[in-house]
């Protein structure tokens, strides 16, 4: 399967959730029986799920911008990324071995920092000769951006204590690409000068886990819940001289917990709680104005915030044929105003989103659904930090995202 070339970012850069069905539902998930993706939401759910499998895909397309003004050097304009159009792939299976314990796999992705800004937004003065010259949004020759993209492989084993009660395992492997380009200005403040920027794309290896637990306390209400610490990653080696930590870039822990509630069998009302902790991952977490060389332990990163999501979901079968899916979620901002500048790279602030998506039912064995999500433009602004002459850095971020899955139950 082929990696994801960027991730729905409501959520910094995790998904809300995975699955068309999920998605549609603003990702509120961990007290539902999700079905063959339930491995990468809640991987106890797996034995309330039966055997099935599926497949799917979103195309995403999200709107970044920055510009600056007030700099007494000069240093203003304004850029838009390009890169707007990005497909992510999921797939999942999960099958139960016996009455007590159930297996599933999960393949799955996360992205969402990505940029690529044009090379000409402001008028830059050469480091020799001190005359003005075209320059990216950070004075750096050429285009600006940084992608990162994690393919994580999930296979999952549930085991119910009770009829009722599971938990669960699921170990993630996980692979990573990242590249940077256009930011050699910071080159002069690195501690590996020759591994911070246009080196092209460099992968890492690494290994996580998420547990859960899935309790059908009533026909009516459920309860679930998961955890996943940091997972270990292999460093950068071409980008020792960025990250802090000489290229280490670990995914970061988190944990949720949600709960669904069906008055009738054919409505569901859902709500999440999740808890991220990107402060914790140096490369992530230390503050852009860390006076650091650039890679070394303590060195400046993108200054991002632990963050709450909230999810709310509901899903309404209308009749035999279709299921109504609904979702809200909402987020902190990873993204504080001390930091904005470092955050052009990766300007990952949108909060609120709205989703929606349509089920129809081939049969009882086959279903088709459709989605849509709209994340809501978000700014944010800050003093120019990095550059010299002061003024006021701004961020935004909208996104839109179209899915499709197919889900077959065995």
């Amino acid at each position: 399967m082929a990696t994801p070339s960027a991730g729905w970012a409501t959520a910094g850069y995790f998904q809300t959730g995975y699955g068309q069905k999920v998605i549609a539902m603003g990702g509120a998930s961990d007290g539902e029986a999700t079905g063959a993706m339930g491995g990468a939401n809640n991987p106890a759910s797996i034995s309330f799920s039966g055997e099935s499998f599926s497949i799917g895909g979103t195309y995403f397309d999200p709107s970044r911008s920055a510009s600056r003004t007030g700099n007494l050097y000069g240093l203003n304009g304004s850029s838009t990324s390009k890169d707007d159009n990005f497909l992510i792939p999921e797939m999942g299976f999960n099958a139960p071995i016996n009455q007590r314990l159930a297996f599933g796999i999960t393949i799955y992705g996360n992205g969402g920092l990505n940029t690529d800004y044009p090379g000409s937004a402001i008028s830059c003065p050469n480091p020799q000769t001190g005359k003005l010259a075209p320059g990216n949004m950070l004075c750096g020759p050429g285009h600006l951006g940084v992608n990162l993209e994690q393919l994580i492989v999930a296979p999952s084993l549930s085991y119910k204590l009770t009829p009722n009660f599971a938990v669960a395992v699921s170990p993630q492997l996980v692979y990573q690409v990242f590249s940077a380009e256009g930011i050699q200005p910071f080159e002069q403040v690195s501690s590996n000068p020759g591994a911070v920027t246009n080196r092209g794309g460099d992968g890492s290896f690494g290994i996580g886990v998420k547990i859960g637990f899935f309790w059908q306390l009533s026909p009516q209400v459920s309860l679930g819940g998961t955890y996943s610490p940091q997972a270990d990653m292999e460093q950068f080696k071409k980008y020792a001289g960025l990250f802090a930590g000489s290229g280490a870039f670990n995914v970061p822990a988190s944990f949720s917990v949600g709960i669904g509630y069906r008055p009738i069998p054919t409505l569901l009302f859902a709500a999440d709680f999740e808890r991220i902790l990107y402060s914790a991952v140096p490369a992530i977490g230390n503050s852009s104005s860390n006076r650091a060389a650039l890679g070394s332990g303590n060195g400046p990163g993108f200054g991002w915030q632990n963050i709450n999501v909230f999810k709310f979901g509901v899903a309404d079968k209308i009749n035999p044929n279709f299921t109504l899916r609904l979702g809200f979620t909402h987020s902190g901002n990873p993204v504080t105003p001390a930091n904005v500048t470092f955050n052009i790279l990766a300007p990952g602030v949108v909060q609120n989103e709205l989703a929606g998506g349509l089920t129809y039912h081939l049969s009882p064995q086959n279903d088709i659904t459709l989605t849509y999500q709209h994340a809501f433009n978000n700014t944010v602004s800050g003093p120019t930090s990095v550059l010299p002459g002061g003024g006021t850095d701004t961020v935004s971020l909208l996104e839109n995202a179209v899915g499709i899955g197919f889900l077959h139950k065995m």
